[in-house]
């Protein structure tokens, strides 16, 4: 099974858009003159947890999706062994290339 790919695009899409998030927060805090107040510090925190939480979460997506894919991918495979009689646990064949019966 493939990966979806708009799904995937989407999540890049996310992870991209809160890497941008995170690079303006650095921007503005490098570019702004003296110390930073205690409203300020707040919302650059904030600003960078949502970012953080954004990309954490396409992350998850992703991770999920592969998952998903790899559980398919196994499914197909063992289907396609039940249909050609293959019963070897590395479903390559390797018994029945032995000789072995099983």
């Amino acid at each position: 099974m493939e990966l979806p790919l708009a799904e995937v695009s989407g999540a890049i899409g996310q992870v991209g858009e809160a890497v941008e998030q995170v690079e303006t927060v650095i921007a503005v805090t490098a570019d702004s003159q003296g110390p930073v107040d205690g409203g300020e510090r707040e919302a650059i925190v904030d600003n960078l947890d949502r970012a953080t939480q954004r990309i954490k979460e396409a992350v998850q997506d992703v991770e999920a999706m592969i998952v998903v894919a790899q559980e398919e991918s196994r499914e197909a495979h063992l289907e396609e062994d039940a249909t050609t009689g293959d019963r070897s646990p590395r479903g390559d064949g390797s018994r029945r290339a032995s000789g072995c019966s099983g």
